[in-house]
Formats: C-alpha cells, sequence, structure tokens
C-alpha cells in the first residue's frame, strides 16, 4: 500500500501547549479559503514523523510561525520541534510570516541563545492576531 502524498500551500508551526487553538483556527480559515495547510497533529497519519514534517516545510511556500509567550524558550535545546521546523523554513527559502498573539514580546534575553538567523525573525513583517481581531489577519 502506498501512502498518500499530499501538497500543501502553508505550513503552520507553533507551540502546542499555548497554540494548538489559535493553530487549528487560522487552519481551518485558510483551508475554507482553499489553502492547503500541514497542521501536525491533524496530518501525520502514518510514516516518521520528522521526514514528513520536513517534507512538508520544504514544499510549502508560505511558513506560517505562530509566536506565542512561550515559543521560542525551548528553541535554545536543538532538539526542540518549534525550533527544527524554524531551522528548516529558512534553510529551504519559503515566506516565513511570524503570527504575534497575545502581545507577544521578543524575548532578547534569549537572542544570544537561539540558532543563527533566529534574530532576523523578529525583523520579519508580522501578523498581530487576538480574539479582538481575529477576523482580520484570516481574512482571504
Amino acid at each position: 500500500m502506498t501512502e498518500r502524498s499530499e501538497r500543501f500551500e502553508c505550513f503552520l508551526c507553533y507551540r502546542r501547549a499555548t497554540g494548538f487553538f489559535a493553530a487549528r483556527a487560522i487552519q481551518d480559515r485558510l483551508e475554507a479559503a482553499g489553502i492547503s495547510c500541514f497542521l501536525d497533529l491533524d496530518t501525520s497519519r502514518a510514516g516518521p514523523l520528522s521526514r514528513r514534517i520536513q517534507s512538508a516545510i520544504e514544499q510549502c511556500h508560505t511558513f506560517l510561525l505562530l509566536l506565542t509567550s512561550d515559543t521560542l524558550e525551548r528553541c535554545t535545546h536543538p532538539d526542540d520541534w518549534v525550533r527544527i521546523e524554524i531551522e528548516t523554513a529558512l534553510s529551504s527559502g519559503c515566506t516565513i510570516v511570524p503570527i504575534r498573539m497575545n502581545n507577544f514580546v521578543w524575548p532578547e534575553h534569549l537572542v544570544s541563545q537561539l540558532p543563527d538567523g533566529f534574530a532576523a525573525l523578529n525583523d520579519l513583517d508580522s501578523v498581530t492576531l487576538s480574539q479582538e481581531y481575529f477576523e482580520a489577519p484570516c481574512a482571504g
């Protein structure tokens, strides 16, 4: 039996503990607009997870990075999944769009501990997502 190969236009990167529900809502809105999204809890049903995630990131045009208060804290560890996903996105050349939630502020105390290239993420154009203005960033 061969594994079904899906193509994704967008990859949603988030910290599960603080970003799952927002990531899921964003996925629902984008897919309703006809944009296929990779969200690891929903689309990784079979096969080695690390390879499936890497492949999904490499094929995507857009990498949405959902930034919550603790998203980058564990990125100081080389085996952290969010770190691995961000590093893969940085090396793949896809468009990275940070989505700042709940008044996210770049953790200056971590800058020297984060991998090369991460500091540049703070300079990218970003979208602010809040429950008061959820509709605006999710509009097609």
